[in-house]
C-alpha cells in the first residue's frame, strides 16, 4: 500500500510540485497521514488549508498558477485571460491567477482571484500542462464576455490558428450547451456565423514552415484545398500534393492530447481515405523540431500513393 508521501509525490510530479489535500484523501490517504506530511519529519510545506508544496521545488509562475487552481477547490478551472496565456495566447497575462467556479461552493482563496460564474460544465474543462483549465471553446466565450468585440475576435482567431479547437468543436459548444442569456454568447455566435464550421484561420507560421520543409525536399503541395464535390463535399484540408492524391494534415499535439476531440477528425479523415486519398498526419512538434522526420513521413505517404495506384 502506497504511503501518503508516495501518493503526493506522484501527483505533484505532474502538477508543478504541488498537491491538494482532497486529492490525497480521494486516493485513500488518511487525514492523519496527510497532517504528517507537513509535520516535523515531513517534506511538504502547507501553503493554505488545502494546498501543499514539496519542499525544495522552485517557485515559478506555472507553480503559482497550479497552486491557485488547487486552492480554489473542486470544480474550479483556470479561466479568462489567465487561461488564454496557459493555452499560448500572447497578450494575455498569466498573473494574477483567474479561476472560475460556480456558486455551489463559497470557498474563497488568497492564492487566486475567483470569478463566480453561472455554469461551468465539466465537459468543457480539461487538464492541460498539469492544471485544470477551461477548454478553448469555453475560453472563447469568456473572452467575448470580458473584452470588446474587436479584441476578443483577434484573440479567438489566434486561438483557432493555434489549432487548440476546430470549427466542429466550437459548433458543438455553441449548439450543445445552453448558452441563452449567457454573457458573451451573442458575440461568440456572431463571430462563428461569419466563419462557419469549415473555416480555417490564417496559419500561425506552422503551415508556412511545413511548406518550406517539403519544398526544400523537392516535394510540392497546394495549401488549403477543398476536397469532394458539390454533392459529396468532404471538407477543406491543409495540403494536397500537386500530382498524387496525398493529403497532409498538420495537427496540434495540444489539441489531440488534451481536448479529446478526435471523433470529428477521425470521421473526416476516414471520408478522405474512402475517397481515395492517402492521409499523412504531421504534428506541430515535428514541424518545428524534426524537419527530417516530416520529410520521411511525407515520402512514406507518397510511396503508399504510388503503390495503391
Amino acid at each position: 500500500m502506497r504511503s501518503a508521501d508516495q501518493i503526493a509525490r506522484e501527483l505533484a510530479a505532474d502538477q508543478h510540485g504541488v498537491v491538494a489535500r482532497r486529492q490525497l484523501r480521494e486516493r485513500g490517504a488518511t487525514r492523519g497521514a496527510i497532517r504528517n506530511l507537513s509535520g516535523p519529519h515531513g517534506r511538504w510545506v502547507p501553503l493554505s488549508d488545502e494546498v501543499l508544496r514539496l519542499d525544495g521545488t522552485a517557485d515559478s509562475p506555472d507553480q503559482r498558477t497550479a497552486i491557485g487552481v488547487l486552492d480554489a477547490g473542486p470544480g474550479a478551472a483556470l479561466s479568462y485571460s489567465t487561461a488564454g496565456n496557459w493555452w499560448g495566447l500572447r497578450g494575455c497575462a498569466l498573473e494574477p491567477t483567474l479561476v472560475a467556479r460556480t456558486s455551489s461552493s463559497r470557498r474563497g482563496s488568497s492564492l487566486a482571484t475567483i470569478q463566480r460564474v453561472r455554469f461551468l460544465p465539466a465537459d468543457w474543462t480539461t487538464t492541460h500542462r498539469g492544471v485544470t483549465v477551461v477548454r478553448p471553446e469555453m475560453l472563447a466565450l469568456q473572452l467575448f464576455s470580458t473584452s470588446r468585440f474587436e479584441r476578443a475576435e483577434r484573440l479567438v482567431e489566434r486561438l483557432w490558428s493555434l489549432r487548440t479547437f476546430s470549427g466542429a468543436s466550437l459548433a458543438r459548444f455553441l449548439f450543445g450547451v445552453p448558452l441563452r442569456g449567457v454573457r458573451g454568447s451573442a458575440s461568440l455566435r456572431r463571430y462563428f456565423d461569419v466563419r462557419g464550421v469549415d473555416y480555417r484561420p490564417p496559419d500561425s507560421g506552422l503551415e508556412s514552415r511545413f511548406q518550406q520543409i517539403t519544398s526544400d525536399a523537392g516535394i510540392e503541395f497546394r495549401r488549403q484545398v477543398d476536397t469532394g464535390d458539390d454533392e459529396h463535399w468532404i471538407g477543406r484540408v491543409d495540403f494536397v500534393h500537386v500530382e498524387l492524391p496525398l493529403v497532409a494534415e498538420i495537427q496540434s499535439e495540444t489539441y489531440h492530447s488534451s481536448l479529446v476531440d478526435q471523433l470529428s477528425d477521425e470521421a473526416r479523415l476516414a471520408a478522405l481515405r474512402a475517397a481515395g486519398f492517402t492521409v499523412v498526419e504531421i504534428t506541430d512538434t515535428l514541424v518545428w523540431t524534426r524537419p527530417g522526420k516530416v520529410v520521411e513521413k511525407v515520402r512514406e505517404g507518397l510511396e503508399l500513393c504510388r503503390r495503391t495506384r
